[in-house]
Protein backbone atom coordinates (compact mmCIF):
# COMPACT_ATOMS: atom_id res chain seq x y z
CA UNK A 1 0.00 0.00 0.00
CA UNK A 2 2.99 2.47 0.86
CA UNK A 3 4.65 1.49 -2.99
CA UNK A 4 1.14 2.43 -4.30
CA UNK A 5 1.03 5.69 -2.48
CA UNK A 6 4.17 6.87 -3.39
CA UNK A 7 3.64 6.26 -7.18
CA UNK A 8 0.60 7.95 -6.84
CA UNK A 9 1.71 11.14 -5.43
CA UNK A 10 5.54 11.33 -6.53
CA UNK A 11 7.49 9.90 -3.68
CA UNK A 12 4.80 10.40 -0.74
CA UNK A 13 4.95 12.81 1.44
CA UNK A 14 7.52 14.37 4.04
CA UNK A 15 6.61 13.89 8.15
CA UNK A 16 5.66 16.46 9.81
CA UNK A 17 4.81 17.40 13.55
CA UNK A 18 1.52 16.81 13.94
CA UNK A 19 -0.78 16.90 17.39
CA UNK A 20 0.39 14.07 19.49
CA UNK A 21 -2.49 11.89 20.86
CA UNK A 22 -2.59 12.64 24.32
CA UNK A 23 -5.04 10.85 25.96
CA UNK A 24 -4.45 7.10 25.04
CA UNK A 25 -7.09 4.82 25.44
CA UNK A 26 -5.57 2.89 28.73
CA UNK A 27 -6.48 6.56 29.69
CA UNK A 28 -10.05 6.81 29.24
CA UNK A 29 -12.65 4.88 31.34
CA UNK A 30 -16.07 3.78 30.76
CA UNK A 31 -18.01 4.48 34.66
CA UNK A 32 -21.62 3.96 35.95
CA UNK A 33 -25.04 4.29 34.60
CA UNK A 34 -25.69 6.99 33.35
CA UNK A 35 -22.12 6.70 31.12
CA UNK A 36 -19.33 8.88 32.49
CA UNK A 37 -16.17 9.35 31.36
CA UNK A 38 -13.10 9.77 33.43
CA UNK A 39 -9.61 10.69 31.53
CA UNK A 40 -6.20 10.65 33.06
CA UNK A 41 -4.28 13.50 31.31
CA UNK A 42 -0.50 13.16 32.89
CA UNK A 43 -2.50 12.64 36.86
CA UNK A 44 -4.71 15.42 36.07
CA UNK A 45 -8.05 13.30 35.95
CA UNK A 46 -10.89 15.17 34.31
CA UNK A 47 -14.70 13.38 35.15
CA UNK A 48 -16.35 14.51 31.92
CA UNK A 49 -19.48 15.05 33.75
CA UNK A 50 -17.89 17.17 36.62
CA UNK A 51 -19.27 20.10 37.34
CA UNK A 52 -16.14 21.75 36.98
CA UNK A 53 -15.33 23.35 33.44
CA UNK A 54 -13.37 20.48 32.57
CA UNK A 55 -14.94 19.75 28.56
CA UNK A 56 -15.23 23.18 26.56
CA UNK A 57 -16.80 22.98 23.00
CA UNK A 58 -16.42 27.02 21.43
CA UNK A 59 -18.13 27.73 18.44
CA UNK A 60 -15.21 27.73 15.57
CA UNK A 61 -15.56 31.45 13.76
CA UNK A 62 -14.67 31.70 10.10
CA UNK A 63 -10.81 33.00 10.49
CA UNK A 64 -9.68 30.56 8.14
CA UNK A 65 -6.66 30.59 10.34
CA UNK A 66 -6.59 27.00 11.70
CA UNK A 67 -7.27 25.41 7.88
CA UNK A 68 -6.81 22.45 6.70
CA UNK A 69 -6.63 21.85 10.10
CA UNK A 70 -10.36 22.77 10.88
CA UNK A 71 -12.82 25.39 10.02
CA UNK A 72 -16.16 27.28 10.62
CA UNK A 73 -18.59 24.64 11.75
CA UNK A 74 -15.99 22.13 13.04
CA UNK A 75 -16.63 20.89 16.35
CA UNK A 76 -13.30 21.04 18.57
CA UNK A 77 -13.22 19.51 22.05
CA UNK A 78 -10.77 21.14 24.77
CA UNK A 79 -9.55 20.04 28.08
CA UNK A 80 -9.55 22.80 30.88
CA UNK A 81 -7.77 22.00 34.07
CA UNK A 82 -10.41 22.54 37.01
CA UNK A 83 -7.13 23.55 39.37
CA UNK A 84 -4.52 25.56 39.68
CA UNK A 85 -2.37 22.69 39.83
CA UNK A 86 -3.64 21.07 36.83
CA UNK A 87 -3.12 23.98 34.66
CA UNK A 88 0.39 24.25 36.12
CA UNK A 89 0.64 20.59 34.73
CA UNK A 90 -0.74 21.33 31.33
CA UNK A 91 1.64 24.36 31.11
CA UNK A 92 4.79 21.79 31.56
CA UNK A 93 3.13 19.12 29.16
CA UNK A 94 2.90 22.22 26.53
CA UNK A 95 6.47 23.06 26.88
CA UNK A 96 7.82 19.13 26.70
CA UNK A 97 5.56 18.82 23.81
CA UNK A 98 7.19 21.61 21.50
CA UNK A 99 10.32 20.81 23.04
CA UNK A 100 9.79 17.12 21.60
CA UNK A 101 8.94 18.73 17.92
CA UNK A 102 5.34 18.49 18.25
CA UNK A 103 2.64 21.34 17.28
CA UNK A 104 -0.35 21.33 20.01
CA UNK A 105 -3.61 23.10 19.58
CA UNK A 106 -4.47 25.83 22.60
CA UNK A 107 -6.52 28.38 23.65
CA UNK A 108 -5.12 31.39 25.20
CA UNK A 109 -6.53 35.03 26.08
CA UNK A 110 -5.13 37.79 24.64
CA UNK A 111 -7.42 39.99 27.37
CA UNK A 112 -10.92 40.01 28.99
CA UNK A 113 -12.64 39.77 24.78
CA UNK A 114 -10.29 38.05 23.47
CA UNK A 115 -9.33 34.36 23.38
CA UNK A 116 -7.69 32.96 20.63
CA UNK A 117 -6.52 29.31 19.32
CA UNK A 118 -3.71 28.27 17.49
CA UNK A 119 -1.25 25.64 17.56
CA UNK A 120 2.05 26.22 20.33
CA UNK A 121 5.19 25.61 18.37
CA UNK A 122 7.93 27.79 20.58
CA UNK A 123 8.59 28.20 24.53
CA UNK A 124 11.28 30.01 25.93
CA UNK A 125 11.89 32.25 29.14
CA UNK A 126 12.85 35.49 30.22
CA UNK A 127 12.72 37.75 33.22
CA UNK A 128 8.77 37.58 33.29
CA UNK A 129 8.80 33.75 33.11
CA UNK A 130 8.09 31.11 30.39
CA UNK A 131 6.37 32.01 27.85
CA UNK A 132 4.61 29.92 24.76
CA UNK A 133 4.63 31.29 21.35
CA UNK A 134 1.26 30.60 18.49
CA UNK A 135 0.51 30.47 14.93
CA UNK A 136 -2.58 29.92 12.99
CA UNK A 137 -1.70 26.70 10.72
CA UNK A 138 -3.25 29.24 7.75
CA UNK A 139 -1.29 32.15 8.41
CA UNK A 140 1.88 33.48 6.91
CA UNK A 141 3.72 34.91 10.54
CA UNK A 142 3.43 33.85 14.00
CA UNK A 143 0.86 35.45 16.65
CA UNK A 144 2.27 38.13 18.09
CA UNK A 145 2.18 37.87 21.62
CA UNK A 146 4.30 36.14 24.34
CA UNK A 147 1.73 33.92 26.01
CA UNK A 148 2.30 33.44 29.42
CA UNK A 149 0.95 30.23 31.52
CA UNK A 150 -1.86 32.52 33.10
CA UNK A 151 -2.95 33.41 29.53
CA UNK A 152 -3.58 29.47 28.54
CA UNK A 153 -7.36 28.35 28.84
CA UNK A 154 -7.17 24.70 27.43
CA UNK A 155 -5.49 22.02 25.52
CA UNK A 156 -7.36 20.80 22.24
CA UNK A 157 -8.08 16.80 22.19
CA UNK A 158 -10.84 16.02 19.57
CA UNK A 159 -11.85 17.77 16.24
CA UNK A 160 -14.89 15.71 14.91
CA UNK A 161 -15.63 16.55 11.38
Amino acid sequence: MCDLIKKLFGGGTVEQPSPSNIIPAENIHKIGNPLRLEINLWNINIPWDDSQVGLWYPSIPNSNSMDPIYDEGHNVSYLKPGSKANHIIMCDWLEAEILMGFRNIAVYFVDATLSITHYAFAVGHDAEGRYFRFKGFNNSQPDPYKVRDNQLMCIGFNITY
